[in-house]
């Protein structure tokens, strides 16, 4: 099986990428493709040109989001009546407190991730399950593939680049991602996706390019938070983590 994880970026690139973004990861021959930073606009064109490849079967964090919220909006605001709240005032107010707890201001809501894959069927998870402040940045499904049923969860962990909100956000959901995944599963997991952390970190807090160590490896010294570059940190090494 051929797993491709790619940041698609279409934020710099555009729509008009889309085709030759599809034609250089499906040239390879992927059974599964999971791309960050897909936008609303983006996704059809996106599954347009991932069905010519043979990759029919796809989910994206945008949809799943959206349906999870009105899902528990909905039980939610069903045990309110249920409580017998009858003043209109206190149960419009209860509704838009729900409302903003799980549509956090500042979330960008027209970017998130995609899942596709050749392998009938591809089985959404609940979004919600990750306690991350950004829900749209995960999504996950069940993938029933010849060998058997596993677990994909592709993530957009946020850049700690402009704000401490964006810091506190990107420590947030590393912490989150962690949490939900790492208990026992009847299934095996897989776990792609844009990070923005480096590939190996030692205890002193240099941090390095590659997972190699070798002797003509040159470690990074710890740098003060607001010494990190942007380029550096979009690319997910050669800094220590924000």
């Amino acid at each position: 099986m051929r797993l491709i994880s790619w940041n698609v970026d279409l934020f710099r690139s555009g729509l008009k990428s889309v085709e030759k973004k599809v034609e250089a990861v499906c040239q390879h021959s992927p059974d599964i493709v999971a791309f960050q930073e897909v936008t609303d606009r983006s996704l059809p064109l996106f599954r347009e040109e991932l069905e010519k490849f043979g990759l029919f079967h796809s989910v994206d964090s945008l949809a799943l989001v959206e349906i999870a919220r009105v899902a528990y909006m909905a039980e939610r605001l069903n045990e309110l009546r249920a409580r017998g709240t009858n003043d209109p005032f206190q149960f419009a107010y209860s509704a838009s407190r729900l409302s903003e707890q799980y549509s956090p201001p500042g979330e960008a809501k027209d970017c998130g991730c995609l899942i596709a894959s050749r392998y009938p069927p591809l089985t959404p998870l609940n979004p919600l399950d990750f306690d991350i402040p950004r829900k749209q940045r995960v999504v996950s499904a069940v993938v029933s593939a010849p060998a058997g049923e596993f677990e994909i969860h592709n993530v957009h962990v946020p850049t700690a680049i402009g704000s401490r909100r964006n810091e506190i956000a990107k420590a947030e959901t590393l912490v989150g991602i962690y949490r939900h995944l790492a208990v026992q599963s009847a299934r095996p997991r897989i776990l792609c996706g844009d990070l923005h952390i480096p590939e190996a970190e030692l205890p002193d807090g240099r941090s390095f390019r590659s997972t190699a160590t070798s002797s003509r490896t040159k470690p990074t010294a710890p740098r003060s938070p607001r010494a990190t570059s942007t380029s550096a940190a979009r690319d997910g090494g050669g800094t220590t983590p924000r």
